[in-house]
């Protein structure tokens, strides 16, 4: 009985309304008409009349096994004599049905049963699946005392369970997508759409499959690349009446174009379709790290390579079509050397016959010459196919040579008052201020233009050559002797301090000056400051004063005063408000960075004899 209605063929389907005989051909009935005398067709003193509801079959639903289904069936005498029902069976005899009597009546005891017209009994039919046990075709059958119908045969008709799949949308649609590098299938987040599955029908339903096939796919390429099914982990489980799941559908386009795809659901109650349709849009982004490149310190004559490395994360090639350093004509830069990308043979400019594939990356080397001590600036440009970024990608190019930096304390050397065939000596202190090693290779006495006087001087020790790192210094000695028989009172030269400063060739001239007066005694210069304490804060004004000097021989007077700044911190651009004055006229220096300033002061007596010593110097700290 599984899947079909039971039912027994061949029965009169009318109980409920009468055969009106009455007036007919007998024969073609083949009853016997008593009682049809008047043209009401009823006999005078009245017929027995059974009306029994429902009049067609007994129809139960669908039932599990443990659980019952009942109809109700009336008799009602409808006659005008009374009705005795003499029958009320099942036939043939089932497990799965059984009449239940009421209150009322009980078949079992109550027959035969008499119904006076116009009154009615009624009892229940029982549908109780029994597992294991064939459902085959039962009756219910009533017998009475009506001539015309003595015998009722009802069939009793049980809905089998017919499951139906219903399945909404029937359609899933996406825009288009950046093609995925990897396919991640249901486990990828974006993309992702859901239709429901339903059991539409009166029995439980049973998902057997849900093949994907593609549709006008490129060759080589599957459903299962673009498009993957995501059931819910109970979708195998048996689906009760109106009960629904929840599948997810995820695109992830692996090539660019539309995709297409039909998900054919498959089940006991039938078969659905989800139309699946997506578009991959062929997109290409081009990563170039580092967007800077910069070479901090370089000797001159020395090279460095830097790399930069481009990446494409789209879905399609990236060409990279030129790339070029402008301003070009900053020729320290040049690129294309590396074994990754090589211009194209027939030109020079620096295109390029190679891509990057999807996914893909390639190396590109950019070298730097430091054919001079300065620093360079430039862009290296790179034109290409991407979507994104715009083109072409600009990396800054930075090329700072190491240059080493000469400095020489104090800028220029003094003597005086040195007598006859007696001597003095000097210090000269070298440093290296700058980032590169500093080269001196000599330091010689000349002329200071067309004074006289080179030969009384000397440098010493040896050749005064030195090799001083960034931040070293040297001192080296300058000495005057003054001949016996010396007549001038002045003697000049220039201390030639040749290195590899490229600011500083062929040599830095260090000014030496010699004045001499025979019979005078050299002034006391004497400095004094304000504030006392000559450590201050960086940006706070120092005065310095040479008020105090004196000139010890009777009758003679300070008459100008020189002020030399002859050490400062690196950075400072510090400097004296006047460099020459008279006594009463302070100057005054106002530190600009961290550090040490050392001042030295030149007096000169009315007699024109200058002196100059450590004793007349003052150092001022900044904080």
């Amino acid at each position: 009985m599984n899947g079909e209605t039971l039912r027994t063929p061949g029965r009169l389907p009318l109980l409920g309304a009468r055969l009106l005989l009455c007036g007919l051909p007998l024969g073609l009935v083949g009853l016997t008409a008593s009682g049809c005398d008047s043209a009401d067709g009823y006999k005078a003193g009245g017929v027995v009349q059974i009306y029994v509801t429902p009049s067609e079959s007994l129809q139960f639903p669908a039932t599990k096994v443990g659980n019952d289904a009942d109809v109700e069936v009336t008799i009602a005498s409808q006659g005008k004599k009374d009705l005795v029902v003499s029958k009320l069976a099942l036939e043939p005899a089932s497990t799965h049905f059984r009449i239940v009597p009421t209150t009322a009546f009980d078949p079992a005891s109550d027959l035969p049963l008499t119904l006076e017209p116009g009154l009615e009994r009624s009892f229940t039919v029982r549908y109780s699946p029994q597992p294991g046990e064939e459902l085959t075709a039962v009756e219910l059958v009533i017998g009475s005392n009506d001539r015309v119908l003595p015998e009722l045969r009802l069939p009793l008709e049980v809905q089998s369970f017919r499951p139906q799949l219903e399945r909404t949308p029937s359609l899933l649609t996406w825009g288009y997508d950046d093609p995925r590098p990897t396919n991640l299938g249901c486990d990828e987040i974006r993309g992702r759409q859901s239709f429901t599955v339903r059991n539409g029908g009166s029995g439980e339903l049973f998902l057997s499959g849900y093949p994907l096939a593609g549709k006008g796919l490129p060759e080589g390429e599957q459903a299962a690349d673009h498009f993957s099914v995501c059931p819910p982990a109970s979708w195998n489980l048996p689906l009760r009446t109106t009960d629904s799941q929840q599948w997810d559908v995820v695109f992830h386009p692996q090539t660019a174009g539309q995709k297409s795809a039909t998900l054919t659901l498959q089940s006991d109650g039938g078969s659905a379709t989800v139309e699946l349709i997506g578009g991959g849009e062929g997109r290409s982004s081009l990563e170039v790290n580092p967007l800077v490149l910069a070479w901090p310190e370089l000797q001159e004559g020395q090279s460095g390579v830097k790399t930069l490395e481009l990446v494409n994360t789209g879905s399609i090639p990236i060409d990279v079509t030129l790339i070029r350093v402008e301003p070009s004509i900053k020729r320290q830069f040049y690129s294309l050397d590396g074994a990754t990308f090589q211009p194209a043979e027939d030109d020079a400019s620096g295109k390029l016959s190679q891509s990057i594939p999807k996914n893909g990356s390639a190396r590109l080397e950019v070298t730097y010459s430091a054919r001079q001590p300065v620093a360079v600036q430039a862009t290296l440009e790179i034109y290409h196919s991407a979507s994104t970024p715009t083109s072409p990608v600009l990396v800054a190019l930075e090329g700072n040579s190491a240059t080493p930096q000469l400095l020489v304390d104090p800028p220029q050397v003094l003597f005086s008052g040195t007598g006859l065939g007696a001597s003095q000596s000097r210090t000269l202190l070298v440093r290296n201020g700058g980032s590169a090693v500093l080269e001196i290779s000599k330091i010689d006495i000349g002329p200071d233009g067309e004074a006289l006087g080179a030969e009384n001087f000397s440098c010493g020790p040896g050749d005064c050559s030195a090799s001083l790192a960034p931040g070293e210094f040297e001192s080296f000695t300058v000495t005057y002797t003054r001949p016996a028989d010396a007549v001038q009172l002045e003697d000049r030269a220039c201390a030639n301090v040749h290195s590899n400063d490229p600011a500083l060739q062929p040599a830095k001239c260090v000014s030496l000056y010699a004045k001499n007066l025979e019979g005078n005694t050299r002034p006391v210069g004497v400095i004094t400051t304000d504030p006392e304490n000559t450590t201050v804060d960086v940006g706070t004004p120092v005065s310095l004063s040479c008020a105090d000097s004196t000139d010890v021989d009777d009758g003679q007077t300070i008459s100008r005063c020189d002020w030399l700044l002859t050490y400062w911190p690196a950075g400072s651009r510090a400097t004296l408000s006047a460099t020459t004055g008279d006594p009463a006229t302070p100057v005054t220096l106002t530190p600009d960075a961290a550090g040490t300033y050392r001042v030295a002061l030149v007096v000169t007596d009315s007699s024109a004899v200058q002196f100059v010593s450590q004793e007349v110097a003052v150092e001022i700290n900044a904080r």
